[in-house]
């Protein structure tokens, strides 16, 4: 008998609430839900981090018959352990009992309260790590510590040798290389989280340049970084980005420089060289560049390039090192592009603006040469830059002429100024040659002159 009136005592706390001169019934439907509102996900579904602002939105409606006065009350005992309030939204806090103001309602009328709490910093991994709180269901949420933050999961990382088709920890890399490393991150968590994947690349960029970094990664200068990437429980994702060994022949290679090394979840040392083979030295070679216009069939610097005109370019390099060398030819067409387009690479990639031939193995005093074509565009008369320069060892000029224009009788275009290398021709216009016409109009005068009055002595004798 005791046990029963104990019970029906619960019940009907569980049925009202009384307040000073009010009772005020607490019959109907409860539900209830969390949103993280730091992380912009369902709170039950990603793990809390120190910090984040979690929004409990708390719903009752009237399932009576009649009109109630309600007063929307949620026990947070469990969930102030983990987190501090932020945002009463009008309630007050009694204890750990938060209730908001009465309200009346009408039968199947509904009200929705809402409040905020700051998920705090904890420092302790084996504590009760669950906000655990019930308003008609349950809402759990995890708490991570402040260890689980950033290394709760499993990191991984490896680097592949694209242009040498190998594991990049496996050969030496070379100048012009392109080396793919990929970040893995593991989710061993029983949640889903949301993640920040970032990697410091400070010491590959020593020797390296960034190429592609995959999924609208950021580039931070000296770290790459992908943000807000959801993982779901016991799932995995990857992100790449790629570098290109740069040209760094101009130096030698202390030996803390001799490897690009890298960590996330494990190390990665990816051996580089500025030169091949392991022969030491510097790449030294002979490098020139001719041009050659298909259509008009001459020397295309002795002639003007007209719109639609197909040029060769002819790379050569000669090995006058005492050891093998695996090189990449490089010729930067920033120049030549700007009135021309490339019709046939001859086998090279173009990066940006830069056409590379890779991967060259040469003995000593072997050559190689590489061709590749452009065609002429179509240019105005009032474009200031006619000439397509271009320098490999030496500088190749092509005048180009405005589809309006008519070619000039006779003569080699004029040549420019080259990226690293000056011309100096030859004045042969009217306006250059004026002083020595003068000076022979002069000299023809003055002999006349003397030769006359010669004549006029002698007959005078």
């Amino acid at each position: 008998m005791k046990k029963l009136m104990v019970m029906l005592a619960i019940a009907c706390l569980a049925t009202w609430s009384v307040f000073p001169g009010q009772a005020v019934a607490q019959s109907g439907e409860r539900t209830k839900s969390a949103y993280n509102v730091t992380q912009g996900r369902d709170g039950e579904s990603v793990d809390a981090r120190s910090g984040d602002v979690i929004e409990y939105t708390l719903q009752y409606r009237n399932t009576a018959g009649t009109t109630q006065t309600v007063v929307v009350e949620d026990n947070l005992s469990d969930v102030l352990l983990l987190a501090d309030m932020y945002d009463y939204n009008g309630a007050t806090l009694n204890g750990s009992l938060l209730q908001f103001p009465a309200v009346t309602l009408s039968p199947n009328a509904t009200v929705t309260r809402t409040f905020r709490v700051r998920v705090k910093t904890i420092y302790s991994s084996t504590q009760d790590l669950l906000m655990s709180n019930y308003y008609g269901n349950s809402v759990d949420i995890y708490v991570e510590s402040s260890t689980d933050s950033t290394d709760r999961g499993v990191r991984s990382k490896s680097a592949y040798n694209q242009t040498q088709s190998r594991d990049a920890e496996s050969v030496t890399a070379r100048i012009g290389d392109i080396i793919e490393y990929r970040l893995r991150y593991y989710n061993d968590t029983s949640s889903t989280k949301t993640i920040t994947i970032e990697d410091d690349i400070s010491d590959i960029l020593k020797n390296a340049e960034m190429v592609r970094i995959s999924n609208d990664g950021d580039w931070l200068g000296s770290s790459v970084r992908w943000s807000n990437i959801v993982i779901g429980s016991h799932s995995s994702v990857e992100r790449t980005f790629e570098v290109r060994v740069r040209d760094f022949s101009d130096r030698d290679l202390r030996e803390s420089d001799q490897a690009m090394i890298n960590f996330y979840g494990e190390e990665v040392r990816v051996r580089v060289d500025n030169y091949s083979y392991g022969s030491g030295g510097t790449a030294s070679g002979n490098k020139s560049k001719t041009a050659f216009n298909r259509t008009q069939g001459a020397s295309a610097v002795s002639v003007y390039a007209r719109p639609g005109d197909l040029i060769d370019y002819s790379l050569y390099y000669r090995n006058d090192s005492g050891y093998t060398q695996n090189i990449a030819i490089e010729d930067d067409l920033t120049d030549v592009l700007d009135l021309s387009d490339l019709v046939n690479s001859g086998g090279g990639v173009l990066y940006n603006k830069t056409l590379r031939f890779e991967n060259i193995t040469l003995s000593p005093g072997s050559s190689v040469s590489k061709t590749f074509q452009v065609r002429v565009k179509n240019i105005s008369q009032d474009k200031q830059d006619k000439v397509m320069s271009n320098y490999y060892g030496n500088g190749v000029d092509i005048t180009v002429l405005p589809s309006s224009s008519v070619v000039p009788p006779g003569g080699v275009p004029p040549k420019g100024q080259v990226k690293g290398t000056t011309y100096v021709a030859p004045a042969t216009g009217p306006e250059d040659n004026l002083p020595l016409i003068f000076a022979l109009l002069f000299t023809s005068a003055m002999l006349v002159y003397n030769k006359r009055n010669r004549l006029a002595l002698l007959i005078n004798q």
